[in-house]
């Protein structure tokens, strides 16, 4: 295998290994609550090939009674969630707007770390 595919593969596992790692880290600190997604915000400039992306909006109350609106700014192709979806969020205490939305992105993000480790050491042992 060439190096340049073997960088590109590392860069790759680096760039979702990282947000794998920051997003468990996130949740191990922070309380979970449930939170309605109140919208799915359309960006027709996000996209690529002239397809815009969305983010999904959601409205939770804090455990101290706060009502707080947020997204874990996370784009996709397509709404993740529907409007009116009942999901679960965790929140900074410190900071409620810093939220983790749902477990789907580090879930798939986790997945593409550990099929491009597996790619990686079977190509290596070739």
């Amino acid at each position: 295998m060439g190096v340049v595919v073997v960088l590109v593969i590392v860069l790759f596992i680096a760039l979702f290994g990282g947000l794998t790692v920051r997003d468990l880290a996130r949740m191990r600190g922070w309380p979970a609550t449930s939170a309605t997604v109140v919208d799915n915000v359309y960006d027709p400039h996000r996209g690529e090939n002239g397809g815009g992306m969305y983010q999904s909006i959601v409205e939770f109350r804090t455990a101290d009674g706060r009502v707080v609106r947020s997204s874990d700014r996370s784009w996709s192709g397509r709404p993740s969630y529907r409007t009116g979806a009942e999901v679960t969020v965790r929140y900074d205490l410190s900071n409620p707007e810093r939220v983790v939305v749902g477990r789907k992105n580090t879930l798939i993000c986790g997945a593409i770390t550990l099929v491009l480790i597996v790619f990686l050491a079977l190509a290596a042992t070739r």
